[in-house]
């Protein structure tokens, strides 16, 4: 029998409010739902009557699976919000910093209050009550709706790194049915252009025009197609015609692609130690970065939960279903001591003053930066094994927890 121990999040209302420095702005009509929407556990859509001038909002005990917080957003009566009870395994909660009295929020243990911001922007703009709440910063997860984007894309636009903008526009094909176009990269410019008029007036068939017309131009210059759904373009008139490109580029840039393999420094007497305690680490590992960025490699990847980096052991798995799809991946043995393993460890641990080297890899020329930064973020989010950093000193090996660093 499973016992869900809610956990209460409180502050004290009389402290001053912190300053937010982007306002978000609702439109008039957003402001204040009459019903708040959500789904169940088995995926039924259901509503309940809201009362808006009502401080507290209880939602408890209604097997919610799915839950959009912006539909709270801006509620300046709510004091008290009730979630626990439910079945909600990851709730962002950015749409709440606008609910300015919100002094109490009540969430199950196993639900992970997330952020697309990082803790200094959250810190800066948030009340304690959504602070204290915030168990994972730098979510790469679904938001379901434009209001939910919408309240997040001004902290991004002006205090985060422009992948996260790249997320929030990749969200928001998604959530105009146009998911099926992939990894578009049209460039920051272009992105950040129709993100605002999709957050501003909406969807329309002129922006759903405008999308197919700049994936016709990367298709017909030979870009990478990385996520696209092929299937889906015969849905749309004279794409279809352009799916033996697709398939012709995406075999090209399987051609001479290899997989850097970097040594692990570890002694066998720490090997030996790990095992006792039912742990193993592998002395070789895999560069997947460059994989992650051509379309079967992504495909295979995902699905595989990978991150960038894997044991050799791992790979294999990895060659196998490259192999069904009729591609070898060759191996490059790297001369170099990787002390620290990953290339999302050795970006936190940078900033941490600790250094490592960097492999050498080949980015397609076609991929913009940002693109490329937020593949593999997205990588790491998704993938739980990188969460777990392995690293060695000069004198042994350690293992660092770098949630405990971030």
């Amino acid at each position: 029998m499973n016992i869900r121990i809610p956990t209460i999040i409180e502050f004290d209302n009389r402290k001053e409010d912190k300053p937010h420095n982007h306002p978000i702005r609702y439109r008039e009509s957003e402001r204040l739902n009459d019903t708040l929407k959500y789904i169940t556990s088995d995926g039924i859509h259901r509503e309940k009557e809201l009362d808006n001038h009502s401080s507290t909002i209880d939602l408890s005990n209604l097997d919610i699976r799915h839950f959009d917080t912006s539909q709270l957003a801006s509620n300046q009566s709510l004091r008290k919000l009730r979630l626990n009870g439910n079945n909600i395994e990851r709730l962002d909660i950015t749409p709440l910093i606008t609910c300015k009295k919100l002094g109490t929020l009540i969430l199950d243990g196993e639900t992970d209050a997330e952020t697309i911001l990082s803790y200094e922007t959250m810190n800066d703009i948030a009340k304690e009550v959504l602070l204290d709440a915030v168990e994972t910063y730098d979510a790469l997860t679904f938001l379901p709706s434009l209001n939910s984007i919408r309240a997040s894309y001004e902290y991004v636009r002006n205090d985060e790194p422009d992948w996260k903008v790249i997320h929030l526009f990749q969200n928001a094909l998604r959530v105009i049915d146009c998911g099926w176009m992939g990894m578009l990269d049209i460039g920051m410019k272009e992105s950040k252009l129709i993100l605002k008029q999709l957050l501003d007036s909406g969807n329309s068939p002129e922006i759903k025009d405008r999308l197919i017309s700049l994936l016709v131009d990367k298709i017909n210059h030979n870009h990478p197609t990385i996520d696209l759904d092929i299937q889906m373009m015969k849905h749309y008139g004279d794409l279809v015609m352009l799916i033996d490109d697709v398939v012709e580029q995406r075999t090209a840039e399987m051609k001479n692609q290899y997989v850097p393999v970097m040594t692990f420094p570890i002694d066998k007497a720490s090997i030996l130690l790990l095992e006792s305690v039912g742990e193993s680490v592998d002395t070789h590992y895999a560069d997947l970065r460059m994989l992650w960025l051509t379309s079967y490699g992504f495909e295979v990847l995902e699905s595989l939960s990978m991150g960038t980096t894997c044991e050799m052991r791992e790979f294999s798995k990895i060659n196998e279903a490259l192999s069904s799809l009729g591609f070898e991946i060759k191996t490059n043995l790297d001369s170099r001591v990787y002390p620290i393993i990953g290339w999302r460890n050795r970006k936190v641990l940078e900033g941490q003053g600790i250094e490592s080297p960097e492999p050498e890899i080949k980015l397609p020329k076609q991929l913009s930066s940002e693109m490329v930064e937020y593949i593999w973020q997205l990588a790491e989010f998704r993938s739980n094994a990188s969460m777990t950093l392995v690293a060695a000193t000069s004198d042994e090996p350690i293992r660092i927890d770098l949630s405990k660093l971030e």
